[in-house]
């Protein structure tokens, strides 16, 4: 929809402060020279892509590939994350015992579930819950957009404590928010 429309001119100051931000507090001490040839030798020291340096790289293309093109295909994402890891299992890019011992997979269960609770949690209702909680909480800031920004921010912080990943803590909020923010006639520009 209109959603990039309305976030572009944020998206733009965002930019431009990252930029100064940047240049004001990670300044190099000195400047820094490389050699016009730097690349290229590096290359040279790499050398020749192994056999197995060839199978990833074109496992990985062709995956990243099937991942954007999900809803032409109709195959899902977790489909094609499978038989990638089958391809790299088979042709024993990956043997069992690294795939078994060399992950760590209570992390990657963690960032899972984390990651996903911006799916889950709306889907069981707790957003409909928290959002007739905090209507109570937010009444009063919604008819000034400048106050309305800052508790939001305010509160998305807070809850990155509790949802790891910031698109899960994002994405709660919008679909909390949403509802009383439009019933409130604030603009979406906000």
């Amino acid at each position: 929809g209109s959603w990039f429309i309305y976030a572009l001119p944020w998206a733009l100051v965002f930019l431009v402060l990252s930029y100064f931000a940047i240049q004001f507090f990670y300044k190099p001490e000195k400047e820094v020279q490389l050699p016009s040839d730097f690349i290229s030798n590096q290359l040279l020291d790499l050398g020749k892509m192994s056999r197995q340096e060839t199978i990833t790289a074109l496992v990985l293309i062709a995956t990243l590939i099937f991942w954007m093109l999900e809803r032409v295909t109709g195959v899902s994402s977790t489909i094609v994350s499978l038989i990638a890891l089958s391809i790299l299992l088979g042709l024993k890019v990956i043997s069992v015992p690294q795939f078994k011992n060399g992950i760590p997979w209570n992390a990657i269960l963690f960032i899972g579930f984390a990651l996903n609770l911006g799916v889950v949690l709306p889907a069981v209702g707790v957003d409909k819950w928290i959002s007739s909680s905090l209507s109570g909480v937010l009444q009063p800031v919604l008819g000034n957009p400048y106050l309305l920004i800052i508790v939001l921010t305010l509160m998305i912080y807070a809850a990155r404590f509790l949802l790891v990943s910031l698109t899960a803590a994002v994405t709660m909020f919008v679909l909390m928010v949403l509802p009383l923010i439009t019933s409130s006639s604030v603009s979406p520009f906000v």
